[in-house]
């Protein structure tokens, strides 16, 4: 009972938040969200990605330190006192993993970001159907609804015709706020050069933000936040530790209870025997 106990009190003592899903697409950014209650007048936070061994991204205490591997891919937002979150750019499918934010202002609280990377636009290469005919394939992966996606042969839209057939299948939500499109073009025709699927409007490659801001209320204060941890397992504790004393009880009265009929028939056997 006790080393569950133990873990039980690690836990509450980390006051580490639950994990948050971010999506990324590769190539451009992507806002990592943490939220910091600073009670002294200098900054002190720190990123690391967890892996086998923690890699540092940045250190900030009264100004950022900032790892080779992430120098000028990294945006601070220093202006906002609660606000701990930092900008990836240029994203590459090494910087998908799990994130720590550690705010260390006051005292030490944590909170867990877990980053997935999305090829934003995939064009499959072309394969041949049962009847001859050839199959190109698109994925594009959008926060827009209503995407389009469009096809194009030496500059030219392609459209409907007798020898060529566009479907588009769109699936909402994919992840999160993100819409997924495949697009098919099934054609008789022998071209020369190959068709390509091309979205209506290029994605910007750095600057923008693809998950939304950290709500700009600001979060509960850390012990407030170790409290919702605190009461319940404190009430957990206190149930534990009561039914452990009353099972001892119970076992000292059921040790009483077998111990007292043998010493009555010791004292009664004592008895006989003086008679004789």
């Amino acid at each position: 009972m006790w080393p569950f106990l133990g873990l039980l009190m690690v836990s509450v003592v980390s006051g580490c938040d639950p994990s948050t899903t971010v999506y990324g697409f590769l190539n451009e950014s992507v806002l990592l969200p943490c939220n910091c209650s600073f009670v002294n007048s200098e900054l002190h936070f720190h990123w690391q990605k967890e892996e086998k061994n923690a890699q540092a991204i940045i250190y900030y205490k009264g100004h950022p330190n900032i790892t080779d591997k992430y120098m000028n891919r990294l945006t601070l937002f220093q202006e906002e006192k609660t606000n701990c979150s930092i900008q990836l750019d240029d994203l590459t499918v090494d910087d998908k993993g799990q994130y720590r934010c550690s705010d260390m202002s006051s005292g030490y609280d944590c909170s867990f970001v877990h980053l997935v990377t999305l090829e934003r636009f995939i064009q499959h290469p072309p394969v041949t159907g049962p009847g001859g005919q050839k199959l190109f394939k698109c994925d594009v992966f959008t926060h827009d609804p209503d995407f389009e996606i469009q096809w194009y042969l030496s500059g030219e839209l392609l459209s409907n015709s007798p020898n060529t057939t566009i479907s588009t299948i769109s699936t909402s939500n994919a992840f999160p706020g993100i819409h997924l499109f495949n697009s098919t073009l099934t054609t008789t025709a022998s071209w020369t050069p190959q068709p390509r699927c091309v979205p209506p409007v290029a994605p910007p490659k750095r600057g923008s933000i693809i998950h939304p801001a950290p709500p700009s209320t600001p979060s509960p204060p850390p012990h407030r936040r170790r409290m919702w941890f605190i009461v319940p397992i404190g009430l957990a504790v206190a149930l534990c530790l009561s039914f452990y004393h009353r099972r001892k009880i119970a076992r000292q009265e059921m040790q009483y209870r077998r111990a007292a009929p043998l010493e009555s028939i010791s004292a009664d056997s004592g008895r006989s025997f003086a008679a004789r």
